[in-house]
């Protein structure tokens, strides 16, 4: 049966705060354990009894026991009507968990995203509308950067309506998210001048104390750039490169991408290539394919081009090494600023004008669909329109044989 009111003194005064009634759902010894904190003395002795006229069959969380209706029916009052379906952040949860193709980093960031979107957490799906979504669009525009935020929103009402099928249309689709305007400056294709000044400015600078005591060549990073340049690896797959990715077979050789490094929690670890069709195999000449597996044999660690510590280099690292090494090339003739990820683009653009089709290069760029190649790279490719009319116009000026009709009009 329910028990007595049970005195709650404070720790500090030593006073009475409040009392405290238990009970078990079904007044069984195994069953659920309920319990109701008051400050009304007299309440609790009611709920006590009425807690037996009920046969225990009463819950803590009951809507009678919240507003003390079981005890004062004169403070009724009528309950909330029940939302009608799932709430925003409900309905955010289920796309987390059922989409199939988010990654570790994709998820890490919704998890940033859905923060700027907290005044729908509780709105239920259903409720949300073409006005709310302009102006929550207004919202995230006066936060900073609206995109990524409504995004979000966007994909998560998608999911209501596509998957879950609780609304007809997405209320989202009212606000239409301007493209983010690159740079010029983003690309920079470097020349064969250029990449031969950067590689000689691959030095590594020797120290005792605050004394530079000279310079040695820095391997590690001039074998980089001479794989970025020849396969256009990515910085993250080429830290994660492993000496069995590299094949030589006769007078052939290529680079097997298999895995990239990613970011995993704080910190870095190997996962897999960015898009799907990054596994691929690259060919290369069989010169760097020796001169890969002779450096690995050197160090004998689990990667070609280890951390120094013997773990998986850090993209970010190689980063900073480069800052350092273009700064220096500045001094030497090489004008301006580029970037490590720079040598991919090079790569793409001397198959391009080695005419190479611009299908194959997006399959050994490993890019998710000939369109991004084309976004990328598509103005070095601009020649094609001239040989398309150089080619029409050839056969449009052959002269076609003559008629029987021809003839006739002729004689």
């Amino acid at each position: 049966m329910a028990s007595k009111p049970i005195q709650n003194l404070s720790r500090s005064t030593g006073k009475v705060t409040s009392w405290t009634v238990r009970w078990t759902y079904g007044g069984k010894r195994g069953g659920a354990p309920q319990r109701v904190t008051w400050d009304d003395f007299e309440g609790l002795r009611k709920l006590s009894r009425a807690v037996a006229e009920r046969g225990h069959m009463v819950y803590d969380n009951d809507p009678i026991v919240l507003d003390r209706s079981i005890v004062y029916p004169e403070r009724s009052r009528p309950l909330p009507e029940p939302e009608t379906g799932p709430t925003f952040y409900q309905m955010y949860e289920r796309f987390i968990a059922e989409h199939p193709y988010h990654k570790d980093s994709t998820v890490r960031a919704y998890g940033f995203h859905i923060k700027q979107l907290k005044h729908w957490w509780d709105r239920p799906v259903e409720e949300i509308e073409e006005r709310d979504a302009r102006e929550l669009w207004n919202y995230l525009r006066s936060q900073g950067d609206p995109r990524a935020g409504m995004v979000l929103a966007k994909a998560v009402m998608n999911f209501a309506r596509k998957v879950a099928k609780v609304i007809p249309e997405n209320p989202c689709d009212v606000v239409v998210i301007p493209k983010r305007r690159k740079s010029q400056s983003i690309a920079r294709y470097i020349t064969e001048d250029e990449f031969e000044i950067l590689r000689a400015c691959a030095v590594t600078v020797i120290h005792r104390g605050r004394h530079i005591m000279g310079v040695e060549p820095d391997e590690d990073m001039r074998l980089e750039m001479d794989l970025v340049w020849e396969t256009g690896l990515r910085s993250g797959e080429v830290s994660a490169l492993e000496p069995k990715h590299v094949k030589i077979k006769g007078q052939q050789a290529w680079i097997e991408v298999r895995q990239t490094a990613t970011r995993v929690g704080s910190g870095w670890g190997v996962g897999s290539p960015k898009t799907e069709q990054g596994v691929r195999d690259i060919p290369c000449s069989v010169e760097l394919a020796r001169r890969l597996k002779a450096h690995h044999e050197a160090h004998g660690k689990r990667f070609i081009f280890p951390a120094k510590f013997g773990g998986l280099k850090r993209p970010d690292t190689r980063c900073k090494v480069w800052t350092r090494l273009v700064a220096r090339a500045n001094e030497h003739g090489f004008d301006g600023e580029c970037r490590f990820h720079d040598l991919r683009h090079a790569y793409a653009s001397n198959l391009l004008t080695g005419n190479v089709p611009i299908g194959d290069v997006s399959v050994m760029m490993g890019h998710s669909s000939i369109q991004v190649t084309w976004d990328t790279y598509g103005h070095i490719c601009r020649g094609f329109r001239d040989r398309i009319l150089a080619a029409t116009s050839r056969k449009r000026n052959r002269k076609a044989p003559l008629t029987r009709e021809d003839m006739v009009l002729a004689s």
